[in-house]
């Protein structure tokens, strides 16, 4: 069978690819930048598809060219730098199963993600479930898979993925992110040697049948006082990996 796999770079997309292959299948593997992908698997049929600004069934055509059955694997974390949510959940993907009905290839499976219909949905969910009504409205013989972990022996690292996004690493919401991990580091990481202290202070009054002495209760203080400004740290992180914010004296 010729199957077109989108997002066949990605990590969900790339495992499905070489397991088709491993099965005897043909595959054709959509993605934004096919190169590396083509050294890596080269009897893979690559195609190179900016699925977002893929909008119209013509557009799609020359892919499916020979093409038995598709399966979606094209997904977007977050709008911005190279992604638009809209583009690759929703109007681009409409597009492909458009194209797919008009050229008789009913076989779909399209990969969505557990929790899209949730009754306060963000923009990634809204998008994936637009996509998901995309598809049930075509003639096609389809399945949704709503995955809710997804476990692979690849390293997907926070670096790797903001190169991925578009975000350069000198962006001051990244800069200072990584600066805070750094406070949290030097908070967090003497706690642990408080607390193999502090068990171990504990255990030697347990056998000697004494009261805690008072190095343990003050290792105790401290170690109380350090969790408040990793925390406040790790608080800031978050806010600053889901506002983005334009940082002045580092973005100018």
């Amino acid at each position: 069978m010729h199957i077109l796999v989108t997002g066949a770079t990605g990590l969900i997309g790339s495992a499905v690819t070489a397991r088709l292959l491993a099965l005897g299948h043909q595959v054709t593997g959509v993605a934004r930048s096919v190169g590396e992908a083509a050294r890596r698997m080269p009897q893979v049929r690559g195609r190179a598809v900016d699925i977002a600004r893929t909008r119209t069934a013509a557009g799609w055509a020359p892919a499916l060219a020979g093409v038995d059955a598709v399966v979606n694997c094209a997904g977007a974390l977050q709008h911005g730098g190279r992604d638009d949510l809209e583009g690759v959940h929703t109007t681009g993907i409409d597009a492909l199963y458009a194209a797919a009905e008009q050229a008789g290839i009913r076989r779909v499976i399209h990969i969505s993600a557990m929790g899209v219909d949730r009754a306060t949905p963000t923009a990634f969910s809204r998008t994936k479930l637009a996509g998901e009504q995309a598809l049930m409205a075509r003639d096609l013989d389809w399945v949704i898979l709503r995955p809710s972990v997804v476990i692979a022996d690849v390293v997907f690292t926070g670096v790797a993925l903001a190169m991925h996004v578009g975000y350069p690493l000198s962006q001051g919401w990244i800069v200072l992110s990584i600066a805070l991990y750094l406070v949290t580091g030097a908070f967090w990481l003497p706690v642990v040697w408080m607390q193999m202290k502090m068990r171990r202070l504990a255990a030697e009054a347990a056998v000697a049948g004494a009261l805690l002495p008072a190095a343990y209760h003050r290792l105790y203080r401290t170690w109380f006082a350090f969790g408040f400004p990793a925390f406040a740290a790790v608080t800031a992180i978050f806010w600053l990996m889901i506002s983005r914010p334009a940082i002045g004296f580092i973005d100018g």
